[in-house]
C-alpha cells in the first residue's frame, strides 16, 4: 500500500518543506510522472520507500530520511543532491533503477545494507558524497553496468566492503 502517491502526467509541481512519517511498511512518498518534479527539503521517517521517484527529471534535493526499508528509488535522468540518509538494519540508501543519472554531494548511513545500490544500467556519477556502512556494501554496482564514475567521495565501511563490483556472467 502507499502512504502518499503522486500521479502527474501534465503539470510540473513540486513537493517541499512537508513532513511525512509511517510506522506501516509503506511508502511515504511514492511519485509516477512524465514531468520533471522537485522533491527538495522534506523530512520523511520510517516505512518501506522515503522516496520512490519512478519519473524522468526529476530534482531530489535536501531530503532528510530516517529508518525507512529504502532511502531513495530513482529511475533515469535524475538529480538525487545533498540528501541526508541515515537507515538503521539492513536497508538500502540511494537505489538507482535508470540510466543518466547524478547522485552529488549525499550523505549517506547505512548498518548492514547497500549505501548506493546500481544494477545493468549506464552513465552514472556518484560524486562528493560522503557513504559510511557499519558492516554492509557503501557502493555495490551488479549487472551489465557501463559508465559507472565514482569521483571524489568520502566512503567507509567498519566491517563491510567500500566498492563491490559483480560483473553478470552472460
Amino acid at each position: 500500500s502507499y502512504g502518499s502517491a503522486i500521479y502527474n502526467q501534465e503539470d510540473k509541481f513540486d513537493i517541499i518543506n512537508s513532513y511525512f512519517e509511517n510506522s506501516k511498511k509503506v511508502y511515504n512518498l511514492l511519485i509516477y510522472s512524465d514531468v520533471p518534479l522537485t522533491i527538495i527539503n522534506n523530512t520523511i521517517y520510517k516505512g518501506f520507500r522515503g522516496i520512490s521517484s519512478e519519473g524522468k527529471y526529476n530534482n531530489v534535493t535536501g531530503n532528510k530520511i530516517f529508518d525507512s526499508n529504502t532511502g531513495i528509488i530513482v529511475s533515469s535522468n535524475n538529480i538525487v543532491l545533498d540528501n541526508y540518509i541515515n537507515l538503521t538494519g539492513s536497508h538500502n540508501g540511494i537505489v538507482v533503477t535508470g540510466s543518466n543519472t547524478v547522485l552529488k554531494n549525499n550523505e549517506i548511513y547505512v548498518v548492514n545494507g547497500k549505501a548506493i545500490d546500481i544494477s545493468s544500467i549506464n552513465n552514472i556519477t556518484i560524486e562528493e558524497n560522503n557513504i559510511t556502512s557499519s558492516a554492509g556494501t557503501c557502493i555495490y554496482i551488479f549487472g551489465n553496468s557501463n559508465q559507472i564514475f565514482i569521483l571524489k567521495n568520502i566512503i567507509n565501511s567498519n566491517t563491510g566492503v567500500c566498492i563491490s563490483i559483480k560483473r553478470q556472467d552472460s
